[in-house]
């Protein structure tokens, strides 16, 4: 198996930890070649590049502005590998290593579940599940891949049409403090139900770190996030209608963050430059 990945860049305070984790994978396979969307202005490409050179004998920058956010960055990303065969693609951003550390133990597993062949396609990743079946442009599922750290094949990637980033789904959000208005009609009440729980309200059992009411200041930054959730959810009701087979894995716990210690220990020992 060969596999290429597309890593994205944000935040210079997440750069140290994403790079460890990428040097954790160029270990148990070295990418073929590795596309950095670097977004924003807190880290520059030059220093970027650098700091991945040693992953991958082919490392490609490509500078984002930061349009539909993450999945915008994946996008550009695919779009810079348009024409080139590939095997099997891995998408890394950088929340991962930061916001949700893995272990050695926890890639070797997903490489494990990634290189079969299945003639239906494949999609490997972090599995999350609602308890009530949610709808989104007509497409009803209950679980999604976690969208910071997934992988593909070929034939996973042509039934998506290569195309990872939705641009209709970034339509059915409305930047306004007035909740009515805010989702658009082809969310499902269930799915809208789900949505104002993780963003607007920290009661309950689920939530983001982030959560408060929606409100005139922060309506913007909302309806991003939101468009965020949607496009990753709906990356994997894509898959199922597409009868593309997805290999989960479960959240890194207990055993695999015992993993993580001692994995982040042995590349504290490893200098960055």
């Amino acid at each position: 198996m060969q596999y290429d990945l597309i890593l994205t860049l944000y935040a210079a305070k997440r750069l140290k930890p994403t790079v460890k984790t990428l040097r954790m994978l160029a270990a148990i396979q070295r990418p073929r070649q590795i596309v950095c969307v670097v977004t924003g202005r807190e880290i520059a490409p030059d220093a970027a590049r650098r700091l991945i050179a040693p992953c991958s004998d082919a490392v490609h920058i490509v500078e984002h502005d930061n349009t539909g956010r993450e999945f915008g960055a994946y996008q550009a990303g695919l779009d810079h590998l348009a024409g080139r065969d590939l095997d099997r693609l891995m998408i890394l951003n950088d929340t991962v290593g930061s916001h949700q550390p893995v272990s050695r133990h926890y890639l070797e597993k997903l490489f494990d579940k990634l290189r079969p062949p299945l003639p239906c396609g494949l999609a490997v990743g972090t599995i999350n599940y609602s308890e009530r079946a949610l709808t989104l442009d007509g497409l009803t599922s209950s679980r999604w891949l976690r969208s910071n750290l997934m992988g593909f094949d070929e034939i996973a990637l042509s039934k998506l049409g290569n195309r990872i980033l939705a641009p209709k789904i970034e339509l059915l959000i409305t930047d306004t403090h007035d909740i009515s208005r805010f989702f658009g009609a082809e969310i499902g009440p269930t799915m809208q139900e789900h949505l104002s729980q993780w963003l607007f309200s920290k009661t309950g059992s689920y939530y983001w770190y982030g959560a408060e009411p929606l409100s005139v200041a922060n309506a913007g930054r909302m309806a991003g996030k939101a468009r965020s959730i949607l496009q990753e959810k709906y990356l994997t009701f894509r898959l199922d209608a597409s009868d593309v087979a997805i290999r989960g894995m479960s959240m890194p716990v207990l055993k695999d963050a015992l993993l993580n210690r001692i994995s982040r220990l042995k590349s504290d020992l490893l200098p960055l430059s």
